[in-house]
C-alpha cells in the first residue's frame, strides 16, 4: 500500500491530468502546512491561475495565451508536488482519504451497482431525444445510425455517450455482452477513442479505414469490400463506435466532407448486417451558454448543425447539455441509498466547496436551481461505485 504522501501526490497529479483545478486547489489549501515554503509557492501558483481564469472570462487575453498560461500552471504544480516532503503536509491532515471519498464510503447503498450508475443522473430531455431517434430508426430497420453529442466539457458529453450505450443494453449486462460490441477500457467501461484525422479529407478517410481495419481485423480485405462481404457475417446485434473530436479540431473544410463520406459509405450498404451506432463526441466550451461561445466555436456549431440537418434520415444532434439541478442529484442519491436530507446536503455542500468562483456564484444565485456541472456529479458517482461495486 502506498505511503500517505505518495497517495496524496498521485491523487493531486490525477486532478491536474483531468484539469480539476478547483478540487486540487481546495485539497492543497486544506492539507498543506501553512507554515511551509511549499504553501507559499502554492498560493502564488493559485493566484496566477485565478488571474488567468478571470482574464479569459473577460476576454482580456486570447484563447491561445490562456492555454499557454494554464500549461505553465500545470508544470509549476507538478514541480511543486514532486518536491513535497512529509513536513509540507499539515500535522492534522491524514494525507490519504479525500472528504468526498469518506462521504461516498459511508453511504448505505441498497441496490446492486452497474456501470450505468456512473453516468445516469438526470439528462431527461437529452435521454428522451436519444430514445426517440433510436426507437424510430429501430422501427424503420435503420441499421446505420449516427449520433452527434455536443456539450461543454464540464457537462461530460463522454458520459452521456456511455449512458446511451447502457440504455440500449438494459440492465442485464452479462446477457448482452456477447450481443453488443463497443470499445472497452480495461475495467469494462466504454472507451471513447479519437476520431481518426489527417491533414486532408483524403488522409482522414485513409486514417478511418486503417482504424476500422485494425478493429475488425480486415487483413488484406479492403474497406469497401468488407462493407459488402464482411458485415453480413458479424454476429453482434449492435456495434457501437465512439469517436471524439474537439471543437478546435473541427476544420469544416476537411471534417464535413470526411464525415459525410463515412455516413454515405455505411448507409449505402444493402446487405443485412448488425446495427451500427456511431457516436461522435464533440466537447465545445460553454455549449450551454450561447453568449459565451467563442466566434470560432459558433462557426463549428453551425457546421455541425448543417451536417446533421442534411442527414436527418440517419443522424441526430444532442447538444448543449446544461448543468444538473441539485435536486436531481438528490434523487440519484435516494435511488441508491436513501440518505437523510442532512447527509444529502452535506455531500452537495462539500462538492460546492470546491467550485470555481464562477460556479459558486451560479450555485448561490437565488434565481437559479443550484446547478451542478456534470463533471462534479460523475466524480462522486465514480467514488460511490469504487466503494460499493
Amino acid at each position: 500500500m502506498p505511503a500517505p504522501l505518495d497517495s496524496l501526490k498521485s491523487t493531486w497529479k490525477n486532478y491536474i491530468a483531468n484539469n480539476a483545478f478547483s478540487q486540487l486547489f481546495s485539497e492543497m489549501n486544506a492539507q498543506l502546512n501553512k507554515s511551509s515554503s511549499a504553501y507559499n509557492t502554492f498560493i502564488s501558483i493559485q493566484s496566477r491561475h485565478s488571474d488567468t481564469f478571470k482574464s479569459e472570462m473577460q476576454n482580456a487575453i486570447s484563447y491561445a495565451d490562456a492555454q499557454t498560461a494554464y500549461g505553465q500552471t500545470k508544470k509549476a504544480l507538478l514541480d511543486l508536488i514532486d518536491l513535497l516532503t512529509p513536513e509540507d503536509i499539515a500535522p492534522n491532515s491524514t494525507g490519504s482519504e479525500d472528504v468526498l471519498d469518506a462521504l461516498a464510503r459511508a453511504l448505505e447503498v441498497k441496490i446492486p451497482l452497474m456501470p450505468k450508475h456512473l453516468v445516469n443522473c438526470d439528462r431527461k430531455p437529452a435521454v428522451k431525444s436519444f430514445r426517440r431517434s433510436f426507437g424510430s430508426w429501430k422501427e424503420k430497420a435503420r441499421a446505420f445510425q449516427f449520433y452527434f453529442i455536443l456539450a461543454c466539457p464540464t457537462q461530460e458529453p463522454e458520459g452521456f455517450t456511455e449512458r446511451a450505450i447502457y440504455e440500449i443494453m438494459g440492465d442485464e449486462e452479462d446477457q448482452h455482452q456477447a450481443l453488443f460490441n463497443y470499445p472497452r477500457q480495461e475495467n469494462g467501461r466504454v472507451r471513447i477513442e479519437r476520431l481518426p484525422l489527417g491533414f486532408t479529407t483524403k488522409d482522414s478517410k485513409e486514417a478511418f479505414k486503417k482504424y476500422f481495419s485494425n478493429r475488425f481485423t480486415l487483413g488484406n480485405t479492403s474497406f469497401e469490400d468488407y462493407l459488402r462481404t464482411g458485415l453480413p457475417n458479424l454476429n453482434w446485434e449492435y456495434i457501437a463506435t465512439t469517436l471524439s473530436i474537439t471543437a478546435q479540431d473541427w476544420d469544416a473544410e476537411v471534417v464535413v466532407d470526411y464525415l459525410q463520406w463515412l455516413m454515405d459509405s455505411f448507409s449505402t450498404v444493402e446487405t443485412r448486417t448488425s446495427n451500427f451506432l456511431f457516436f461522435f463526441v464533440i466537447p465545445l466550451k460553454h455549449a450551454h451558454e450561447p453568449d459565451k461561445i467563442r466566434r470560432d466555436d459558433h462557426e463549428t456549431l453551425k457546421s455541425i448543425e448543417q451536417l446533421v440537418e442534411k442527414n436527418t434520415d440517419c443522424a441526430t444532434l444532442i447538444a448543449a447539455l446544461p448543468p444538473v439541478e441539485a435536486v436531481e442529484f438528490e434523487y440519484w442519491l435516494e435511488d441508491l441509498a436513501e440518505p437523510s436530507q442532512a447527509k444529502k446536503d452535506e455531500i452537495i455542500q462539500t462538492i460546492a466547496g470546491r467550485f470555481s468562483p464562477e460556479e459558486k456564484a451560479r450555485f448561490e444565485d437565488p434565481n437559479k436551481d443550484k446547478p451542478l456541472n456534470m463533471e462534479h456529479i460523475e466524480d462522486f458517482q465514480a467514488r460511490v461505485y469504487k466503494f460499493h461495486k
